[in-house]
């Protein structure tokens, strides 16, 4: 799913959640018979027989020669969890539909249309509205969460009907301090830095932080290698902050010497900030 900025956005008429989970495609052939894959592939249709309400039965009012795209989520948890609990505890686990492919052999293109024929088997609909609306929803703060998005969900997908759609997805940022480094082991960038070992003030390691360019990559060498790069503040934009406390796919932005250590602290984002509270407080 290709991946667009707010302003690319406003040329979709409607809004859909992204959840934060694993995307599975329900495939239905001519006897009725269904098959549940993720995009890796890997045959899920075992587990999914053992969620709890059963979405196999669901599944089974399907028509043949259905195709339906679903994400497979735990409600209030990170997409992390959800293999976990797959295994361990499926019945946590929710199934929601959010693009039907195919529908008794024919494509349809209206979303609202889409929506009442998957409820009508008992499955759910991934929440959607207008585009404007929604936009309006996040600007004004309205949707709860630290960035405007409930827990389980890691963004939008717009959409200008029953479609695939576009993703965008918000990227907070946080400053923070490198204390290490780990080298590049590739041949591309042998002898090179690989990524930044990134700490708060408080000690705490957030994020070994990627997405280097070649210049930032020979900078940060030489600093290193001239005993110059331990203490440097840097901006690093990340998704989220996962389970064990550390940065999802965090990415190194610029170097800030406008910033002191100090200010590289743990409250700079309220989830960073609940997460080593409630560490400290247990």
């Amino acid at each position: 799913m290709k991946a667009i900025t707010l302003e690319q956005a406003e040329a979709y008429q409607y809004a859909q959640l992204k959840r934060d989970g694993m995307s599975i495609r329900v495939d239905v052939d001519q006897f009725g018979r269904w098959v549940a894959e993720t995009t890796t592939p890997a045959d899920v249709t075992p587990r999914i027989r053992a969620l709890t309400p059963s979405e196999g039965q669901r599944f089974a009012a399907l028509p043949p020669d259905t195709v339906v795209w679903c994400e497979l989520f735990v409600p209030g948890r990170r997409a992390s969890h959800v293999k976990t609990a797959l295994k361990e505890d499926p019945r946590s686990c929710r199934l929601e539909a959010w693009y039907v492919e195919r529908w008794a052999g024919s494509a349809l293109s209206d979303i609202a249309h889409c929506e009442m024929l998957i409820r009508s088997t008992g499955l759910k609909w991934v929440p959607y509205g207008l585009r404007s609306s929604m936009l309006e929803s996040m600007r004004t703060g309205c949707w709860r969460g630290s960035r405007g998005l409930p827990l389980d969900s890691e963004g939008w997908v717009f959409k200008n009907g029953n479609e695939p759609g576009v993703k965008w997805k918000p990227e907070p940022t946080i400053d923070l301090i490198v204390r290490d480094v780990v080298w590049a082991t590739g041949a591309t960038h042998l002898g090179l830095i690989g990524s930044l070992v990134c700490h708060t003030v408080e000690g705490h390691h957030l994020a070994n932080a990627g997405g280097l360019k070649r210049a930032d990559r020979v900078h940060f060498t030489e600093l290193a290698l001239d005993g110059g790069l331990d203490g440097v503040v840097v901006e690093v934009k990340y998704q989220y902050l996962n389970e064990r406390g550390h940065l999802r796919h965090p990415r190194f932005v610029r170097i800030r010497d406008d910033k002191q250590h100090a200010e590289c602290s743990i409250h700079q984002d309220v989830e960073v900030l609940t997460h080593y509270e409630e560490i400290s407080d247990g």
